[in-house]
């Protein structure tokens, strides 16, 4: 398993494998990633199967998505909404559909009829203790609309109130694909806008932003009539399914959107518009582009047997967008070439990001690839100390499609992921023909962070459950806290962990690999003892330092800065 984090190198896609090459070569003088994380909470949640005896009807793909409270486990899928006991992972009450659940909420709110709801997304919002969720309602129809939800309190089952919104006033496109950002000023929905008649080129795609005072929907009675629309803003200036950022801070007077530019074809640039002004009359700024490596869409995924390979969608960044600081991370999927001279050869790899929410800047951009694995749809989430976890579902001509994640830790600006580990294994292969005959997949997935610990993740991810039948597995995941004092052997080598470095300061570029090692479950909580361990290691300013790539030098556990590469 190869990680390459990079900062100002270019790459074309066929050169991407150039990295892997030298870094296995790198890797053959025997060292190996230590833990990066502890799984905890692991269960699978709704099953394809479910929805079937729940609500006599199924759908493909799932749409991956959910989030977690102070007590609560929230999935929102289409074609269903349940919440889970956070400690045990239980049902709470019944399943009910995502169109009952989005019923209930206009109901209790904005009133109007649900007919279709799907590709829903939902956050719980750690500065207002709420939960919001979106979704489009009605598809090829001029009555297509925006679909949003706020809670009634931290309980995701004890009421919601939900308004729907004509997505387009013209009445010629309709939305597709939402997506769902905030920060303390507003909540923000974004959806693809295609033409009413159908199967349209992209020349005829556009892009719609929604802004809402968050002040509003925090109200006894929400409201959504200080909204904003910036119906058909514009897909060339402001790029293909625009994310807007998660951002649990204090307001800076913007909200970022983050999205690559409109085409399927290979590009180099990503798109960062902003939502000025969002507590009151809403305005959307010039959209700037972000220069970037090249990358191209991802093949077709492989699984065992004679069943068609996975589609797994195009280079969309198709999951959350997590602002914490100055920093913007985000992921996509992309194409990684094993083989410049065989492309049946290529896989479906990961690449990530962090960017400089102020100035847009890339402090770095790192990839996650296999020789063997195909890895897609990825989800991200970072804590203010930098730890991350990504999160996706992966397969191979060996291996059924399976959740897996991998942590890292961030340390004077450059972020070190461990290895790739299995949370849930794929029972057996997969097909499910969407109307254009294909073996669907995604669309997407969420990692996100716990509200009441700093260090402690959630994914949600798709795997097979059974034969065609696809699951959703719940993975809490803890990332020991970066304070803590660690001596790792690592091949022989010893690791130290500084305190990480905030903004400013500079960032080396860095690579780093390991060894595949699956299934690691970590030990019980060792909270008591890194807080002890935390006030040693800030005095003695010593923590987990990676080692340089291509480095055979041992690094001893000193202050001594350790150069770049």
């Amino acid at each position: 398993m190869i990680h390459c984090a990079l900062v100002g190198l270019p790459r074309s896609p066929r050169s991407i494998g150039a990295c892997a090459g030298v870094l296995a070569i790198a890797l053959a003088a025997g060292t190996a990633q230590a833990d990066m994380f502890e799984i905890g909470l692991n269960f699978t949640g709704t099953t394809l199967t479910d929805e079937l005896t729940a609500h006599g009807i199924g759908d493909i793909p799932p749409d991956t998505m959910g989030g977690v409270g102070p007590n609560h486990i929230a999935e929102l899928i289409n074609g269903n909404y349940a919440a889970y006991n956070k400690s045990t992972g239980a049902l709470i009450g019944s399943r009910i559909s995502d169109n009952t659940f989005f019923q209930n909420a206009l109901n209790n709110g904005g009133g109007g009829t649900v007919v279709d709801t799907f590709d829903p997304r939902l956050v719980y919002d750690h500065d207002s203790n709420r939960w919001f969720a979106t979704a489009v309602d009605e598809r090829n129809a001029i009555t297509s609309s925006i679909m949003l939800a706020v809670s009634d309190s931290t309980d995701p089952t004890s009421g919601w109130t939900g308004f729907r919104m004509d997505a387009d006033s013209a009445d010629t496109r309709w939305a597709d694909f939402p997506t769902l950002g905030l920060d303390a000023d507003g909540v923000y929905v974004s959806a693809n806008m295609f033409n009413i008649e159908g199967g349209p080129p992209f020349e005829n795609t556009d892009t719609t932003v929604f802004s809402f005072p968050k002040a509003d929907l925090l109200l006894a009675t929400p409201t959504v009539a200080n909204r904003t629309e910036f119906q058909i803003a514009g897909i060339f200036s402001r790029g293909f399914a625009v994310q807007p950022a998660i951002d649990f801070g204090a307001s800076d007077g913007r909200a970022a959107l983050l999205a690559r530019p409109n085409g399927s074809g290979l590009h180099n640039t990503l798109k960062r518009t902003d939502v000025l002004n969002a507590g009151g009359s809403a305005t959307l700024s010039p959209s700037a582009s972000i220069s970037v490596a090249l990358f191209e869409a991802p093949p077709l995924a492989h699984q065992p047997g004679p069943d068609d390979n996975i589609y797994v969608t195009d280079h969309r960044i198709g999951s959350n967008v997590f602002e914490q600081g100055d920093s913007l991370w985000a992921v996509h999927a992309i194409r990684i070439v094993n083989d410049p001279n065989d492309i049946g050869d290529d896989r479906a790899g990961i690449e990530w990001f962090e960017i400089d929410e102020t100035d847009n800047s890339v402090l770095q951009t790192g990839i996650i690839s296999d020789a063997d694995l195909d890895l897609y749809y990825p989800s991200i989430a970072a804590n203010a100390d930098g730890d991350l976890v990504i999160a996706f579902s992966g397969s191979s001509d060996n291996q059924h499609i399976s959740s897996y994640a991998v942590a890292g830790t961030t340390d004077a600006g450059v972020t070190t992921l461990g290895d790739v580990t299995l949370l849930k294994a794929g029972a057996s292969t997969y097909l499910r023909l969407d109307s254009s005959s294909r073996n669907r997949w995604g669309d997407y997935s969420a990692t996100v962070l716990d509200p009441l610990k700093s260090n402690r993740f959630w994914t949600f991810q798709e795997f097979v459950f059974a034969t065609n039948v696809w699951g959703i597995q719940i993975t809490e995941i803890t990332v020991p806290q970066p304070a803590t004092l660690a001596i790792l052997l690592f091949g022989g080598l010893a690791m130290c962990r500084r305190p990480m470095r905030r903004r400013g300061q500079g960032v080396p570029q860095s690579c780093n690999g390991g060894v595949d090692r699956i299934n690691r479950i970590g030990g019980g909580d060792l909270q008591d003892q890194r807080e002890q361990e935390s006030k040693r290691a800030r005095e003695q300013e010593i923590g987990v330092r990676p080692l340089p790539c291509f480095s055979a030098l041992p690094l001893s556990c000193s202050d001594r800065p350790v150069n770049p590469v």
